[in-house]
């Protein structure tokens, strides 16, 4: 029997037992996967099991360590049951795409099932056609694991996955947290970059819910993708409650003959107030004062650059 419903990807899906909409991920044959974001009200239950798990002290550390994750639900049409997979260690991360066709794919085969203990019954569900027609953007931004090409410390780790994840959540555990180089690591706030105007528009489309900012990475380089396997892997996910900004930064006061200058600078920043130095800005930046410099000594610094926040701090 195949799905009859007529739910098609990017539609929203609200089933009678809880009150927010999903969004259906992957529809295929009898199977149909969705994901919505983590909520705190919606999802307490969850929060208190996490609790009573031990996995942590209260259901405000859990949502505050969660909240970037997803709930899921698999829809099977023919037994009309829908609940979570029959693993008991979950292999797929439903926050990526690619994961989600991979588990499609096993449910399709029979590698994965509903699991029979959480499945419960495909009672009544709505869609809700006034919602999927308005189409959520992903807007995508690349962070980079190591020093760029052109960088005088090229090739060199910039820690600047970890240092996002310990600004998002805290101290946070990595799997070579053992290595001296992990320990001290102070939090990466922001990041700046070119085209002001652009990352604008774009991180004023997140606040007002028509999109969603990925923040993402190669899991090798990406030139050699085809003969690595190299590929995406999202770090971070921020939505229009997820406290991110943009400030503008003109640096275009402080050139010498294209490049910044040598000294540390006091800068003005986007209201017009002094008092801001480059070596503060480097630092929140997750950067050294030198590399910061050496990172955009061939931008346009005519123009103004773009802090983005990835938390509510603000300068």
């Amino acid at each position: 029997m195949k799905n009859k419903s007529g739910i098609k990807v990017n539609d929203f899906i609200t089933f009678s037992e809880e009150k927010l909409p999903y969004m259906v991920k992957a529809v295929k044959g009898k199977f149909a996967i969705c994901t919505r974001k983590l909520d705190k009200k919606e999802d307490d239950n969850l929060l208190q099991y996490k609790v009573d798990m031990d996995a942590y002290c209260t259901k405000k550390q859990a949502f505050d360590d969660l909240k970037n994750e997803v709930v899921y639900t698999i829809i099977d049409f023919e037994r009309m049951k829908r609940g979570r997979n029959d693993f008991i260690f979950n292999p797929y991360d439903y926050k990526d795409q690619e994961d989600i066709d991979k588990c499609m794919l096993n449910l399709l085969s029979g590698k994965c099932k509903l699991s029979k203990r959480n499945e419960i019954e495909l009672t009544h569900f709505n869609i809700d056609r006034n919602i999927s027609s308005k189409k959520i953007k992903t807007h995508v931004l690349w962070v980079s694991p190591r020093f760029p090409h052109d960088h005088p410390r090229k090739g060199e780790p910039t820690y600047f996955v970890e240092k996002i994840l310990i600004g998002l959540h805290g101290e946070v555990k990595f799997k070579h947290q053992h290595d001296s180089k992990f320990i001290g690591l102070d939090p990466k706030l922001h990041t700046c970059r070119e085209n002001y105007e652009g990352w604008k528009r774009k991180i004023d489309e997140v606040n007002r819910g028509e999109a969603i900012l990925s923040l993402r990475m190669w899991s090798e380089s990406p030139y050699n993708r085809l003969h690595d396997g190299s590929h995406p892997v999202e770090i971070a996910r921020f939505d229009k409650d997820s406290g991110i900004g943009v400030q503008k930064l003109n640096l275009s006061d402080i050139m010498i003959h294209g490049a910044l200058k040598n000294n540390d600078v006091a800068l003005t920043d986007s209201n017009g107030n002094g008092g801001l130095s480059l070596s503060t800005i480097a630092h929140n930046d997750g950067l050294s004062l030198p590399d910061f410099k050496a990172w955009f000594r061939k931008a346009d610094l005519s123009k103004p650059i773009a802090i983005i926040h990835f938390t509510k701090f603000r300068y």
